[in-house]
């Protein structure tokens, strides 16, 4: 395996004691949920042989997600059943995406490989400097592949795995990079938040969080909001970085934040869920799990679904943060949850890929 800068597996020391700590204990099991129009029901759980801790994306119908078992795992979406496993050189954390038809994803071992969804045949592969532990984002309009290292690289590959330009960021990321028309924005461990030229990479503007940016960061309009674990929260001017307005938070962040309807929602590592108002921030409500909340929220008709390291995959009323529904796992909850129509999936470092059928929620929302 290729040596590694020192800070590279910062995060991966981070996660230890809560990933540990998850798996002592219980099978998995559904508690009780009040009364509320939300019906979630267990569908089927798919097992790998290590911890499960990024998100999972879906290609077709086929679910795939990482596991520190060196694998990444293909699923039948609908049944459970495993299609097929592509063998690694170390962990796959990071969440795939989809370019030009095919499965790509990024490990520890700092290799991008993309491959047939249908059969995991490798296609083409890309090494980079460090590991890969931030999401991967496929520009599909431009049909390029955006894939951020733990050496602090940003990779911007063609859909035949060509590089066509690569900038270098004050420190590792873990963050996801997130596309802003034609800028690039990505959080790294230097506390920066960088806005890159999607198409050639130089960079516009930066900001100075005074924290590292592990969560990626949500857009609206012409405003950027980055959190950090100086625990504080920013509104950007997109164009040139300005910042608009700021507010303490009280703790670290992790999570990602995420915008829908005005209003902004992340996890804090002092076990909060929150909801704050997009235009400055102000708390509309929280909602405190048993642990970090490390798992970015997903939206699904006004219904907010996020795990926590207390094992826990919750669902909240997104307008009232009203607790409607939880489940237990025997690991903590790390990834963010994958709606997919009326599907819901989450790994856990209990090994698991857990997934579960929708209904109700509000229309429209």
């Amino acid at each position: 395996m290729r040596s590694r800068p020192r800070f590279a597996m910062l995060a991966p020391v981070l996660l230890a004691l809560p990933l540990l700590a998850g798996l002592i204990g219980c099978r998995a099991a559904i508690v009780a949920a009040k009364a509320a129009p939300l019906e979630v029901a267990y569908r089927w759980e798919y097992v790998t042989s290590d911890y499960v801790r990024g998100a999972p994306a879906l290609v077709g119908n086929v679910l795939l997600v990482g596991s520190d078992d060196n694998a990444l795992h293909a699923i039948d979406a609908e049944s459970g059943g495993r299609a097929w496993a592509h063998p690694t050189a170390d962990n796959v954390s990071a969440r795939p995406a989809e370019l030009a038809g095919l499965a790509c994803f990024g490990g520890w071992d700092g290799d991008v490989r993309c491959l047939q969804p249908t059969d995991g045949s490798a296609t083409w592969s890309y090494a980079t400097e460090g590991p890969i532990q931030a999401d991967l984002t496929a520009d599909g309009q431009r049909n390029l592949l955006y894939v951020a290292d733990g050496a602090g690289w940003v990779h911007a590959l063609s859909a035949a795995g060509e590089p066509l330009w690569r900038y270098r960021c004050g420190g590792p990321v873990l963050a996801r990079p997130v596309l802003a028309g034609d800028l690039l924005l990505v959080g790294a461990l230097d506390g920066y938040l960088y806005a890159l030229g999607a198409e050639d990479g130089a960079l516009r503007w930066r900001f100075r969080t005074r924290g590292d940016i592990v969560g990626a960061t949500a857009v609206a309009g012409d405003t950027v909001f980055v959190a950090s674990c100086a625990r504080r929260l920013h509104a950007l001017d997109l164009a040139n970085g300005a910042e608009r307005w700021s507010r303490d938070l009280g703790s670290a962040v992790e999570s990602e934040v995420i915008h829908a309807d005005g209003r902004l929602y992340l996890g804090t590592n002092d076990g909060r869920m929150l909801a704050l108002a997009a235009k400055d921030g102000a708390t509309l409500w929280e909602q405190r799990a048993q642990a970090t909340v490390r798992s970015g929220p997903a939206l699904w008709r006004g219904v907010v679904f996020y795990g926590s390291d207390d094992r826990h995959l919750y669902g909240l009323d997104a307008a009232t943060g009203e607790l409607l529904w939880e489940y237990v796992t025997a690991g903590a909850v790390i990834g963010a949850p994958l709606v997919a129509g009326d599907r819901l999936y989450v790994g856990s470092a209990d090994h698991n890929v857990h997934a579960f059928a929708l209904a109700g929620g509000e229309e429209g929302r």
